[in-house]
């Protein structure tokens, strides 16, 4: 980790906008279909995956499961949810 306090995985404004462009369309995603569709110039996921981490330290994205293969799969975390202390939960 080598960013700044805020985003401490390093992702820049442009790969986490990417990021959230696309899990708003696919709704779960690995790192390396968001890379394909939205960054297809960057020779691998990392900026994706620091991007995913990022969001999810914001509450913005998680990951709650993986593929067969082991990857992560990121989803956006649906509006209706709020930060309690670090965590999102729902509104009821």
């Amino acid at each position: 980790m080598g960013g700044s306090k805020a985003y401490p995985y390093g992702s820049t404004a442009a790969v986490r906008g990417h990021v959230l462009t696309a899990l708003g369309v696919l709704r779960v995603a690995t790192a390396d279909q968001v890379r394909q569709l939205m960054c297809p110039g960057h020779q691998d996921n990392k900026a994706v995956r620091n991007a995913s981490l990022d969001l999810a330290r914001h509450g913005l994205a998680l990951s709650e499961d993986s593929t067969r293969q082991g990857q992560k799969l990121w989803r956006a975390c649906p509006p209706d949810h709020v930060r309690v202390g670090g965590a999102r939960t729902a509104v009821s």
